[in-house]
C-alpha cells in the first residue's frame, strides 16, 4: 500500500503540484485501528490498510485528492463550528471539497444531498446538517412515540444515512493549529503566485485563495494567556470586615499581582515598527491585573538589561545583537532569575531549536511567531503559539 501511495505521489509531482506540496507537507501513516479508509490532521495523512486494499488505483487517487484538498481548505487546522456532531462536520467538509474535481470515483457528501446549495463555506454546510440531524432525530422520537409516520417534516434521505455513518472518526484528528494555518496559507500564497494549481476547478482555487484573507485571531491568543497568568494574593484587612464575624474580625481583599516577562528576539525578522505595534497590543490585554512587565533581548544570550515595558514603549527599544537565535538562554534566564514571573511571552521568528525546559519550571509560554517559513512547530509542545501577520 505504500508503494502504491508513492507512486501516485510521485505522479503528481508533474500533474498535480499542489496536492504534491501537501502530501510532502504531512507525513503518512498507517493505521488499522480507524473505521475510516483515510484522514487527515496533526501534520499527517493516516490510511486504513485493510480498507484501502481493495481499492482501485483510481479511488485510492480521489481519497488522497479529497485529504489534500481538505488540508489546503484548512478544515482539520482551523477552529470546530460549535455544536456540530462529528457527522455533521465530516459531511460539512465533504460537501466544499466534493466540488473541486468534475467527477469522483469515490462517494463523497454534496449539497444536493442534503437540498443545500452550492458554494457556500465548511461552516455552514456543518451548521445547516447539524439541524437537519437534529430534526431527523426528534421526527424519529415523535414517530416512536406515536408510532406512526409523521409527514409534516420532510428530511431529506441522505440525513439518515448521514447518523448512522461509520466514518465519524475522519474528523478525530482535527484540532485548531494556528502555526500549520499560517504554514499552509503560505503554500498556498506559492501557488497561486506561480499558479500552479494543476486540475483543481476554478471555483476551489478561488475558495482556496479567499481561506487564507481569514486572519488568526492572536488577541484571542493573548486572552486565554492572561486569564492563565493572572494570579492573585489574598492580604488580611480591617477595610473590609469579615462576612461572618464582622468588625471583630479582618476580612480580605485580593490583590492582582502577576509578573509578565517578554522576550525579544534581535534577529531582522523583528523590526522596530512591529515591536512598537506589539507592545501596544500587549499593553493593553495585560494593563489591569499585572504588577509587572519587564522587557528583555536575546540572541544566543540575553543581551542589554531588563528594562520595563512602559519605558520600552515611551523611549523605544534599541536592538542589541543580531546575531543567532537560541532560545534556551530566555528559559534559563526565566527560571535563575530573582523575579519570579507569573508568564513569559517570546516574541521571535521561530527559527532556533526547541529549548528544554528546566524540571519544575512552571512559567506558562507565550511564543508569538512572526510569519517565517522556517518556524520550529515542535515550540507548541512547550507553551501555547500565536502567530502574528502584520500586526
Amino acid at each position: 500500500m505504500t508503494s502504491r501511495i508513492e507512486k501516485i505521489s510521485l505522479e503528481w509531482f508533474l500533474t498535480e503540484p499542489a496536492l504534491f506540496m501537501v502530501m510532502c507537507s504531512h507525513n503518512i501513516v498507517a493505521n488499522t485501528g480507524m473505521n475510516s479508509s483515510m484522514r487527515s490532521g496533526q501534520r499527517r495523512i493516516e490510511y486504513n490498510p485493510m480498507l484501502c486494499k481493495d481499492m482501485t488505483d483510481e479511488m485510492l487517487r480521489d481519497h488522497l485528492k479529497a485529504e489534500c484538498i481538505r488540508i489546503l481548505l484548512k478544515h482539520p487546522y482551523s477552529r470546530q463550528p460549535a455544536g456540530c456532531s462529528p457527522q455533521a462536520i465530516v459531511a460539512g467538509s465533504n460537501c466544499v471539497v466534493s466540488d473541486s474535481y468534475r467527477k469522483w470515483t469515490i462517494r463523497l457528501d454534496s449539497p444536493r444531498d442534503y437540498k443545500l446549495e452550492r458554494g457556500e463555506c465548511f461552516e455552514f454546510y456543518a451548521k445547516a446538517i447539524e439541524k437537519l440531524l437534529r430534526k431527523a432525530k426528534q421526527k424519529q422520537a415523535a414517530e416512536e412515540e406515536n408510532k406512526q409516520k409523521s409527514s409534516k417534516v420532510r428530511i431529506p434521505k441522505k440525513v439518515k444515512e448521514c447518523a448512522e455513518r461509520g466514518d465519524i472518526d475522519s474528523a478525530q484528528l482535527w484540532k485548531e493549529d494556528e502555526l500549520a494555518v499560517a504554514e499552509i496559507n503560505q503554500m498556498i500564497d506559492t501557488l497561486a503566485f506561480n499558479k500552479h494549481w494543476g486540475n483543481i476547478s476554478a471555483n476551489m482555487i478561488d475558495s482556496i485563495i479567499a481561506s487564507t484573507k481569514v486572519k488568526i485571531d492572536y488577541r484571542r491568543v493573548l486572552r486565554l494567556f492572561r486569564t492563565e497568568v493572572i494570579s492573585s494574593k489574598r492580604r488580611l484587612t480591617r477595610m473590609r470586615p469579615s462576612r461572618r464575624f464582622g468588625f471583630d474580625y479582618m476580612g480580605s481583599v485580593h490583590q492582582l499581582t502577576s509578573r509578565l516577562l517578554i522576550a525579544v528576539d534581535t534577529s531582522d525578522s523583528v523590526s522596530n515598527d512591529m515591536l512598537s505595534d506589539f507592545f501596544g497590543i500587549v499593553n493593553r490585554f495585560f494593563k489591569y491585573g499585572i504588577e509587572t512587565i519587564d522587557v528583555v533581548m536575546f540572541d544566543t544570550e540575553i543581551n542589554g538589561e531588563t528594562i520595563s515595558l512602559k519605558k520600552a514603549m515611551k523611549d523605544g527599544l534599541k536592538i542589541i545583537g543580531r546575531g543567532g537565535t537560541d532560545f534556551q538562554c530566555v528559559i534559563d534566564y526565566a527560571a535563575q532569575s530573582k523575579t519570579r514571573y507569573q508568564g513569559l511571552i517570546i516574541l521571535t521568528d521561530g527559527d532556533a531549536p526547541t529549548p528544554t525546559l528546566p524540571p519544575f519550571f512552571r512559567v506558562p509560554i507565550l511564543w508569538a511567531l512572526i510569519k517565517n517559513r522556517h518556524s520550529n512547530h515542535k515550540l507548541k509542545e512547550t507553551g501555547r503559539l500565536c502567530y502574528i501577520q502584520n500586526i
